[in-house]
């Protein structure tokens, strides 16, 4: 949400609430069928609604391993990171075009 805390004086409150960022780890690395991922938003409802969700909690002991060394690579954080927040940029600046 970096890019819309940037953004601050042009984006309502209302419209952050309605921005909700869902992210697939798993999609990113190659690893189909282990369903992992993230959730962001500024709305209680969106992070209430997506913790009663069983996906949303239970990731496998063999899944976390597997993930946790890969996550460890300072390199990986990093290109994540910023592939993230360029797609964020981009995203908001089409939305806010003058």
């Amino acid at each position: 949400m970096e890019v819309l805390v940037d953004r601050s004086h042009v984006i309502k409150s209302e419209l952050r609430n309605r921005v909700h960022i869902v992210y697939s780890l798993s999609k990113d690395l190659g690893l189909s069928g282990f369903w992992v991922g993230a959730i962001y938003s500024n709305d209680p409802m969106v992070v209430a609604a997506a913790m009663k969700m069983s996906s949303f909690g239970l990731v496998s002991s063999q899944t976390q391993y597997l993930l946790s060394g890969c996550c460890r690579t300072e390199n990986l954080s990093r290109i994540t990171s910023l592939r993230t927040r360029k797609g964020l940029r981009t995203g908001m600046q089409w939305w806010f075009e003058d």
